[in-house]
């Protein structure tokens, strides 16, 4: 399993942090900030914290928007970010196979590939393996 690294950009005129984020590769998105939003020569980054579990780095991510005045990110803002939801898996046929706790619990055991689960869930496949999923209301 990949660590996961909280990390902030600083205006280097000001001294002030004007960025926070949370990445598994901080290079790779420090090059994405520097091509688009926050140019080079003004900014610098920090890495803040490495974790082992991304709801720890997310966890940390949000405190330091809050104590740096930043906004959140969509999903923080929506308060879903860190909590599973339940999935109902048929068969094609309409059989009823069971409710899970979380996608993940019905990929271990079902043997399933998780990101299929969310195409289907998104509507961008109609079965994964001869299942279907809703999320549970």
């Amino acid at each position: 399993m990949r660590n996961k690294y909280v990390y902030m950009l600083r205006d280097t005129t000001t001294d002030e942090v004007v960025y926070v984020g949370e990445t598994y590769d901080v290079r790779r998105r420090w090059m994405q900030h520097t091509q688009s939003d926050f140019p080079r020569d003004t900014t610098s980054y920090e890495v803040v914290a490495e974790y082992k579990h991304r709801k720890d780095a997310i966890t940390l991510e949000a405190e330091l928007k809050k104590k740096y005045g930043l906004p959140p990110t969509e999903s923080q803002r929506a308060g879903h970010w860190n909590k599973p939801r339940p999935i109902v898996v048929h068969k094609v046929n309409g059989t009823y196979v069971g409710e899970y706790y979380a996608i993940q619990d019905a990929v271990r055991r079902l043997d399933l590939i998780k990101c299929d689960v969310y195409h289907v869930l998104a509507g961008r496949c109609k079965q994964h393996k001869g299942y279907t999923f809703q999320y549970k209301e």
